[in-house]
């Protein structure tokens, strides 16, 4: 058996509760309730949650070469305005002109090492020609039988030909080459050779030409090592 619900009638109207006399929900509930999730109905497709868009962050690649010549890092140009760009360009000339300075600096230096080395070498290769004149014997008269005949072939193909005594040290067959000076036929200015017949080489310097097999008549070779 169901309950019966009463019409209001005047004696009870006033025990019917008001709406406005309900407590109102504060402000923490109300946020609740609106942050409170919604239950979907059935095939009703998902909002998208719009992600607001960021900021693109352009990275700019380093320059391999940005810290040669202390210059500054490198600047993509792009990210630059027209005035800047200007700028920039202003600056790369700059430090051309002052890379191209520092080169030819370099190489006036270079030149004049150069040039001071081949001069002190030139003045120690003089010097030395000098020395071995004044320590080179004089030549036997031709028809001396005391004399040893020896031909030397010169590193540049030339063929010399002098007189020396017998007695005479191999010295004074390298001495002779040095007093040549640059007629002796090296391709640069030296005095380092070598005086030598097939595999036989005459570095004896204390020896004499009879002792080591040149008198009275021998041919041999130079060559510049």
């Amino acid at each position: 058996m169901t309950d019966v619900v009463p019409m209001p009638t005047a004696d009870n109207f006033d025990n019917i509760d008001d709406p406005e006399d309900e407590p109102q929900p504060n402000e923490e509930q109300k946020v609740e309730s609106r942050q409170e999730p919604r239950m979907l109905q059935k095939n009703e497709p998902r909002e998208e949650i719009k992600e607001e868009p960021k900021e693109e962050v352009k990275v700019i690649p380093e320059d391999p070469f940005s810290y040669c010549f202390n210059e500054k890092p490198y600047v993509d140009p792009s990210l630059l305005t027209l005035k800047e760009q200007q700028k920039l360009e202003y600056e790369e000339a700059k430090l051309l002109d002052l890379q191209k300075i520092q080169q030819r600096e370099e190489d006036e230096k270079l030149q004049e090492d150069f040039e001071r080395i081949k001069e002190q070498k030139q003045e120690d290769f003089d010097n030395e020609v000098a020395i071995s004149m004044s320590m080179l014997k004089n030549e036997p008269e031709e028809g001396d039988p005391e004399a040893a005949v020896i031909q030397i072939r010169l590193a540049d193909g030339n063929t010399v030909t002098r007189r020396f005594l017998k007695t005479a040290s191999i010295e004074q067959l390298y001495l002779y080459i040095k007093s040549m000076g640059e007629d002796a036929g090296f391709e640069e200015i030296t005095n380092d050779f070598e005086l030598f017949l097939q595999s036989k080489k005459y570095d004896s310097m204390e020896k004499s030409i009879e002792e080591e097999g040149l008198f009275p008549r021998s041919k041999i070779y130079c060559r510049e090592l």
